[in-house]
C-alpha cells in the first residue's frame, strides 16, 4: 500500500559538524533543510524505516514530483522524569530543486510501504464489512450473493484479494 499524507512545508536550521585541520580557524554555520512533516497512521508506522525513499507533489507545482527521504519516524520518548511524549509526525528530507517553494505550502507525500505483483485485486468501493468479515457481492446462479473475502495489502483505491473470489468473477462495486 502508499501510505498517503498531507504535510506542510518547513525550512529548520541544523548544524553543521565539519571537520577542519588542526591550525585552522574552525568554521561554524547553519545550513538550512528543506522538510516536509506528515502524520501517518498508527499501522503503517511500523513499516517506515529511515532513508527510505519517499515523492512529494506540492499543489504549487501541479504534474511535479520531489524526491525525498524519511528522516525521522514516529516515535515515543521517554524523558528522564519519566514523562512520555508522543512524537506522531514523520519528518521527510525534500531536495526542492525549483524555485518558489515557500514554507505553509501544501506537501502531498507518497510512501511506498509495500508492492506486490501479479495479484488478484478489486476496487475498494467493492467491499461490505459486517460483524469482523469482508464481502464482496457477486453474482452465484443468476443470484446475488455475498462471498466472504480474504483481503491482503491496499491502497487508496484498491485491495488485494487473498482467497474468496476466482479470476473473471463479476462483481458489484458501490458508485
Amino acid at each position: 500500500p502508499r501510505s498517503r499524507g498531507l504535510g506542510d512545508v518547513y525550512k529548520r536550521q541544523v548544524q553543521l559538524v565539519v571537520h577542519v585541520a588542526a591550525n585552522s580557524s574552525y568554521p561554524c554555520g547553519y545550513e538550512v533543510r528543506e522538510v516536509v512533516e506528515v502524520r501517518v497512521q498508527d499501522d503503517l508506522q511500523t513499516k517506515m524505516s529511515v532513508g527510505q525513499p519517499v515523492s512529494v507533489a506540492l499543489d504549487a507545482f501541479p504534474g511535479v514530483k520531489f524526491d525525498g527521504s524519511i528522516s525521522a519516524i514516529p516515535r515515543t520518548i521517554v524523558s528522564q522524569t519519566g514523562q512520555t511524549v508522543r512524537i506522531p509526525d514523520a519528518t521527510i528530507d525534500v531536495d526542492f530543486d525549483r524555485d518558489g517553494v515557500v514554507m505553509g505550502m501544501l506537501a502531498r507525500v507518497n510512501i511506498t510501504l509495500q508492492v506486490k505483483d501479479d495479484v488478484m485485486k478489486v476496487p475498494l468501493s467493492a467491499l461490505k464489512d459486517l460483524n469482523e468479515r469482508t464481502f464482496v457481492e457477486t453474482v452465484v446462479n443468476e443470484q446475488r450473493r455475498s462471498l466472504p473475502v480474504v483481503t491482503g495489502i491496499r491502497s487508496d483505491s484498491e485491495v488485494e484479494i487473498l482467497s474468496g473470489l476466482e479470476e473473471g468473477q463479476m462483481i458489484f462495486t458501490a458508485p
